[in-house]
Formats: structure tokens, C-alpha cells, sequence
């Protein structure tokens, strides 16, 4: 069963289309949610901290998306406890997206491939579109999926405006677009396993991409800590059968006052209102 298959009989299972970030950030110290973990050792502490939201939250989860960076920034004792990760989440029967946003060419990517997917296991991984998709026939081994970065959360285009570039008459597409439209043709074409990072704050952005895609999963990060509204973004991403979308949340589960559970839940029960089931 291919990855998209999994994320879509899992949403229908549980009737859900959370994933949970597991983005072991500095903290309140009201808070302290990771803190005390850490202080066994960095590797176990890390490992231990993210399993145990796993564990509370398994049942309502599609997925989970871990953020390499905040593991590998602790070297080789990081990159051991993401392993270690990968595979508790993966013996409990959930799909994990490794958000690393890799890219690279020819040979390099084929080393990326085996880091990503042999080494460290993952179902799918985040990617770059800047070096085009010839770099996927490297990167993407069979039975493997990949979110192409499309259109992201934070704020910085507004100065540096790459993704809302148009061409030089001003009338062509935005570049996010273009991305949008060449993975829904190198998804027909070759690879099956694409899908599109769209980020929750820009309704514009989502139905756009809607409109010129139907069929892609998007991955939807921005909903909860960053401001996304839920409700709006499901409004202008779903597909029309009710699914198509991961709405991807981190800090609004795992560094808030009230526990994951609480927090799972609430998101869960927002998400079925939000889709009228």
C-alpha cells in the first residue's frame, strides 16, 4: 500500500486529518515540557519525550511529522534518538514524515535517499522544488512519498518575495503556482508519491492550489501557535470528498499548559466540526 493510500484509509479510520509535529523546542519554563527530559542526557531525553506524547496520542493521530533539525542539532546523540523515534512511531502502525526539506543532484541525492529512507527510515520527507524534479528519480525510491515545499507559513516573502513572484508582465502565474502545477504533472507522469506543502495562513494561496490541483495531499502547517485558522484553511483546501489535507500542528499540541491528550483531542474534535462529520 502505497503512502497516500495509508494517510487516506487512516483519516477515514479515525476520522481525523491531524498530524502531530514533534518539535522539540526551548520552552517556558512555565511550561517545561521538555526540560526535564533533557536533563537524563540529550539522545534518551529527547527519544523519551517524544515517545511518550506518541504514546498518549496514537489513536488520534494520521501521522506524525517530525522536524529533523531539532534533533540533529545535538549531533550524534540527536540523530540516534530521531532513529529511535522513527521506529516507536513506526511500531505502533502510524506513518512518519521526516520534515528536513533536502535537495540536492544526481549522486548526492542518491546518498540522501539512503540517509533518509534506509538509515533513518521515514515514509516520506519534505523537499525542495529550487533544483527541480529531475533530483527525485535519486531521491525518491519506490514505495516512498515526498510534500513539495509550495507555499510556506512564515512571513519573510514579504520581503524577499520569491514564492508570490509573477513574471515580468505581472500577469503569469505566482511562482508558488508554477511549483503547484509542475508537481501535479510529474505526479501524473512518474512520481505517484507527491504532495504539496501549503501553509493554513494564506486562504488565497490554498484555494489557488486547490483549483489547479484536485487530487494532491497537501501538508498544512500553521494552524495553533503560528495563527492559522483551521476552519478557513479546511474551507479552502479540502478535497471535495472531505480529505486531501494533513493539517499539521507542533506547539499548539506538544509545548501547551494543558497535556497532548487535551490538546489531540480538542484539535480532533475541531477538525471533525470543522468538516461537518
Amino acid at each position: 500500500m502505497s503512502f497516500f493510500q495509508r494517510i487516506e484509509q487512516r483519516a477515514k479510520e479515525i476520522n481525523s486529518l491531524l498530524c502531530i509535529g514533534l518539535d522539540p523546542h526551548d520552552v517556558d519554563p512555565e511550561v517545561q515540557k521538555v526540560k526535564p527530559y533533557l536533563d537524563i542526557g540529550y539522545a534518551v531525553g529527547l527519544s523519551r519525550w517524544a515517545a511518550k506524547i506518541v504514546h498518549e496520542t496514537k489513536d488520534l493521530a494520521v501521522c506524525y511529522k517530525i522536524n529533523a533539525a531539532f534533533f540533529e542539532a545535538h549531533g550524534a546523540a540527536g540523530v540516534w534518538a530521531l532513529q529511535d523515534l522513527i521506529q516507536v512511531i513506526k511500531a505502533r502502525g502510524v506513518p512518519v514524515i521526516l520534515d528536513c526539506k533536502r535537495a540536492d543532484i544526481g549522486s548526492t541525492a542518491a546518498y540522501l535517499a539512503k540517509a533518509l529512507f534506509e538509515y533513518m527510515d521515514a515514509d516520506c520527507i519534505t523537499v525542495l522544488p529550487y533544483l527541480g524534479f529531475d533530483i527525485l528519480e535519486d531521491l525518491l525510491p519506490e514505495g516512498k512519498a515526498a510534500f513539495v515545499v509550495c507555499k510556506t507559513t512564515n512571513e519573510v516573502y514579504r520581503h524577499c518575495p520569491f514564492q508570490t513572484r509573477r513574471g515580468l508582465g505581472g500577469f503569469e502565474p505566482y511562482l508558488y503556482e508554477e511549483v503547484a502545477l509542475a508537481v501535479k504533472e510529474m505526479r501524473k507522469k512518474y512520481y505517484h508519491e507527491l504532495g504539496l506543502v501549503v501553509g493554513a495562513q494564506d486562504r488565497e494561496a490554498l484555494e489557488l492550489i486547490r483549483e489547479h490541483d484536485p487530487d494532491a495531499w497537501f501538508l498544512t502547517p500553521g494552524v495553533g501557535a503560528q495563527g492559522g485558522d483551521l476552519k478557513n484553511a479546511l474551507k479552502a483546501g479540502l478535497q471535495k470528498d472531505g480529505l486531501g489535507m494533513l493539517l499539521s500542528v507542533s506547539r499548539g499540541i506538544t509545548h501547551h499548559k494543558q497535556s497532548p491528550r487535551e490538546r489531540t483531542e480538542y484539535y480532533t474534535e475541531a477538525i471533525r466540526s470543522a468538516r461537518g462529520c
